[in-house]
């Protein structure tokens, strides 16, 4: 039994070891994306515009971020939580939940790579739920929504199939 213990225990320091390794080694794209959503959602752009990279720039008005940005109701404070992260042949990525200012939690995923050796963010995609309260008072009403519109806007009693709004940017 004791050996069985004294196996676990090593299996589990080499475990612990490696997240450990893994999460210093991506912690760079980390520190990235955290600083450009902090940023962003206390609308300092001039402190997040830097953390995009040239081609991102070059593909992307600072306008059409803003709309963007902006649909997906990311003008406002925001807590990110980044669930997955890898680095491979010098692209970043990272994965997870950005939560509102308001409670409200969406997912998030940004690729990196690096410019002059600094990592910066090339494409960001965020999807969100729709506004739950809008979508509920739209089918109590019975009016034709996207996700009832085949019934003629007559709610057929079942859940309403909700669509997730997204927005992706790109700088490739």
């Amino acid at each position: 039994m004791k050996t069985v213990i004294k196996v676990l225990a090593v299996f589990g320091a080499i475990g612990v070891m490696v997240f450990g390794v893994i999460f210093v080694y991506t912690a760079p794209i980390a520190k990235v994306g955290d600083a450009f959503i902090h940023a962003w959602g206390s609308g300092n752009i001039q402190m997040a515009h830097p953390h995009l990279s040239r081609g991102f720039k070059r593909k992307n008005s600072l306008e059409q971020l803003r709309t963007g940005m902006a649909r997906v109701r990311l003008n406002q404070p925001l807590e990110a939580d980044w669930h997955n992260r890898s680095i491979n042949n010098n692209v970043g990525t990272l994965a997870g939940t950005l939560t509102r200012g308001d409670g409200s939690v969406m997912t998030a995923r940004m690729s990196f790579l690096k410019e002059a050796g600094q990592w910066k963010i090339d494409a960001m995609h965020f999807n969100a739920p729709p506004d739950s309260v809008h979508a509920a008072n739209t089918v109590a009403n019975n009016g034709p929504t996207p996700w009832n519109r085949q019934s003629g806007g007559r709610s057929s009693g079942a859940p309403a199939q909700v669509a997730n709004t997204g927005v992706t940017f790109t700088g490739r």
